[in-house]
């Protein structure tokens, strides 16, 4: 498999690399977007003649779009303050369209397919607004506040009511209290297999149809889970809490 798009962008900002450096894959980036010689085929139609990023770096992948890449490619352009580009700006519209449209609760894995829960898209959305604020974005933040609160009600997992606690805390939204039952382990909630940060969707890649059935019966979807990654979610929780002046 080729490099992803966001994990390329987040190591460079992991390991602070220089300026001209994160320049460098921006500027590398913008060769593996959507465009006339190879475009997405199994998005929304409105969507298919959009410039934004694909999720993978290999010129003999297929585009692939995925919101939440797409948000880790924002944060990173903003977190190093890099000069806008056509995709940088097509991005934001699909991430902006797909939030006004509910298309991240209706169909979630469709338009996030390696993320693929609502929770998940939240999360991201808000970490690319808490970075610095974008205009166009700040708009859609109350529909994002309700929708968050709507889910953390429903939320089956405990990490996911983690996280949705989070995306409030960074829209400066004070989050109802995460209620333990006395009988449940801590570390049992933390390590819950039915959590899974990341997947690997391999009917994202395929043509519409076959997206649509490969995503509804899980055919060829791998989950990654990653308990210490868990327990780094739920330290980051904490330290908002901490930022907003809430005890824990």
């Amino acid at each position: 498999m080729p490099d992803d798009m966001d994990d390329t962008v987040i190591l460079p900002m992991a390991q602070r690399k220089s300026d001209s450096i994160a320049s460098e894959i921006h500027q590398l980036m913008q060769a593996y977007a959507n465009n006339k010689s190879k475009r997405v085929t199994n998005t929304f139609p409105e969507y298919v003649n959009l410039s934004a990023y694909s999720t993978w770096f290999g010129k003999k992948m297929a585009i692939e779009f995925d919101m939440n890449v797409m948000s880790n490619v924002l944060y990173f352009v903003q977190y190093y303050n890099l000069p806008w580009t056509s995709s940088d700006s097509a991005s934001l519209y699909f991430i902006e369209d797909v939030i006004k449209t509910n298309h991240h609760i209706t169909v979630a894995d469709y338009v996030s397919p390696q993320y693929a829960t609502l929770p998940l898209i939240l999360y991201h959305v808000s970490r690319l607004m808490a970075l610095k604020p974008i205009a166009s974005l700040e708009k859609l933040k109350p529909q994002l506040i309700e929708d968050t609160k709507r889910t953390l009600r429903t939320a089956n997992t405990f990490i996911d009511k983690v996280i949705l606690s989070t995306a409030l805390l960074r829209w400066g939204i004070i989050p109802p209290e995460i209620l333990i039952q006395s009988e449940s382990q801590l570390i049992d909630l933390i390590e819950d297999e039915e959590f899974c940060f990341f997947i690997s969707n391999m009917g994202s890649i395929m043509s519409d149809n076959a997206k649509k059935m490969m995503t509804k019966t899980r055919l060829g979807t791998f989950y990654y889970y990653c308990p210490a990654y868990n327990h780094v979610l739920l330290v980051e929780n904490l330290i908002w809490c901490k930022r907003m002046g809430l005890s824990k």
